[in-house]
This record gives structure tokens, C-alpha cells and sequence, in this order.
């Protein structure tokens, strides 16, 4: 079962096309929250230490902004977990569907993505989020 609270632990991607590349984020430098419940999922992530900005000098990236959030339902299948995405702060993300497979070791739950072509991106690769139960 699914359900419940987790703390954000790391979210590493590794990218094998169009270049070899690794992006990685760490509970060191950020925190967050998923939740699964009843078939809705919601998870919101900012980094510890944010850039000043006003809106007259707002970032031009919005990695830059250091804030991630969504929510949408979620599905169980086998080992894997369909994530479908309603609300997103990125909008391009909303309407999106992820499949990932899940692992627990005790109270640490393992999600997984195969990452290939599709029309919205040319990156092949496997991303790994890494998330701990809380309740």
C-alpha cells in the first residue's frame, strides 16, 4: 500500500541522450513532501536556501525559482505506479501521465522512470526519486 506521508530524500536523473549528463537533488539542499492518499497524490519541493527575486527581476529559468509542485491522481499496477498529473506549477507538466515502479526497504520507498523519445523531450534515461515514510 501506497498511502501515507513521505519527506523528500533525492531525485537523481540521469540522462543518456541527447548527452550524457547527471542532474541531482538532495534533501541537503531540499525539502519536501509527498502525499498518497485514497488515489490522489500531491508532493511539493523547494530548495533550503531560495534566490531573492521581486517580480521586476523575476528568474529567467524557472529551475532558478527553486520550488516544485504538483498533484493529480495515481494508480497501482503490479509494481508500478501510474502517476496522472491535473495540477502542476509547471503548466506544460498538467495533463501528463508517468509510469514509474516502486520498491520499499523498511520505510524507504524507491520510484523509478524509464525516461525515452517522445515528442515533449529527446532525453533517454532513468530518473530516481527516492522518497522516506513518515506516517
Amino acid at each position: 500500500m501506497l498511502d501515507g506521508t513521505y519527506e523528500f530524500v533525492s531525485d537523481v536523473t540521469d540522462l543518456s541522450t541527447p548527452e550524457t549528463k547527471r542532474e541531482e537533488r538532495t534533501s541537503k539542499e531540499w525539502s519536501g513532501v509527498w502525499l498518497f492518499r485514497d488515489g490522489h497524490f500531491s508532493q511539493t519541493l523547494a530548495k533550503r536556501q531560495r534566490l531573492d527575486w521581486t517580480p521586476s527581476h523575476f528568474p529567467d529559468d524557472p529551475r532558478k525559482l527553486g520550488f516544485d509542485a504538483a498533484s493529480g491522481r495515481y494508480k497501482l499496477e503490479g509494481n508500478t505506479v501510474q502517476l496522472d498529473y491535473d495540477l502542476t506549477f509547471y503548466p506544460g507538466k498538467a495533463g501528463r501521465r508517468e509510469i514509474l515502479t516502486y520498491h520499499f526497504d523498511g520505510n524507504t520507498l524507491t520510484l523509478t522512470q524509464e525516461l525515452t523519445l517522445s515528442r515533449e523531450s529527446a532525453a533517454t534515461g532513468q530518473r530516481t526519486l527516492v522518497l522516506r515514510k513518515v506516517s
